[in-house]
């Protein structure tokens, strides 16, 4: 939607060049030093990612709607739960990150109370018990 591009245009434009993100959000394109790597089935991409991130503090997972990437973030961070890592998933829109929540790879940590939302709506507790709201976490 128009109102998220305009959004994008923003943080763009109001981002400091030394901030972090700016890495991504400042990409030259016919000069880019980067080499996407296309990921498929035959590789356990939630290891390789994993494996990326030893290498670099920057990763950036894109493709088009319906290959995978709600449930390899899923995997990847049920990978790093169980590390005892801490992770933190954003998302434009509020319904993705529950699409994430919702995934099965997730289910236990989520019963455990371990998986945690800003701005919880009980619509979002009923449709995933378990879940819990950021504003809770002591």
């Amino acid at each position: 939607p128009l109102k998220y591009l305009q959004n994008l245009i923003d943080v763009v434009t109001n981002t400091p060049k030394e901030a972090p993100s700016a890495k991504f959000l400042d990409i030259h394109i016919l000069n880019n030093s980067w080499l996407p790597t296309i990921l498929d089935e035959k590789r356990n991409i939630s290891e390789f990612i994993q494996t990326q991130l030893s290498i670099t503090d920057e990763i950036i997972i894109q493709g088009p709607p319906g290959t995978g990437k709600t449930y390899q973030m899923a995997k990847l961070i049920s990978d790093l739960l169980g590390k005892n890592k801490s992770v933190i998933a954003t998302s434009l829109t509020n319904r993705s990150l529950i699409e994430l929540a919702s995934k099965p790879f997730l289910e236990s940590f989520r019963n455990d109370g371990k998986i945690f939302k800003m701005n919880l709506t009980k619509d979002e507790q009923d449709e995933l018990p378990g879940l819990q709201n950021s504003k809770d976490i002591q």
